[in-house]
């Protein structure tokens, strides 16, 4: 099974996401609403995956990755047509 970090400081659409994920299958979801939490959960514990909405009022997940595959996701209300500015290391935007 694998262990996904799941980051999203709206509760609603992280519980959402959250049920999504493990309804799948496959996966054992651990959510938090708190960037700073989450960069120390990810320091502390090994996921094999992080999925983290990139607006964050306290930072950004995916900072602390390492090699951890990390799926990062916009509000589509504040995202413009050509904009590519999540990440230098991102490797596609879909």
């Amino acid at each position: 099974m694998a262990r996904v970090l799941l980051v999203d400081d709206e509760p609603a659409l992280l519980d959402v996401t959250k049920l999504s994920l493990e309804a799948m299958g496959g996966f054992c979801v651990t959510g938090l609403t708190d960037a700073k939490t989450a960069l120390v959960a990810v320091k502390t514990t090994g996921y094999d995956a992080i999925v983290s909405d990139y607006d964050m009022p306290a930072g950004r997940v995916p900072a602390a990755g390492g090699h951890t595959p990390i799926i990062v996701f916009r509000d589509t209300r504040t995202l413009q047509w050509g904009d590519n500015t999540a990440l230098p290391c991102v490797h596609e935007v879909i």
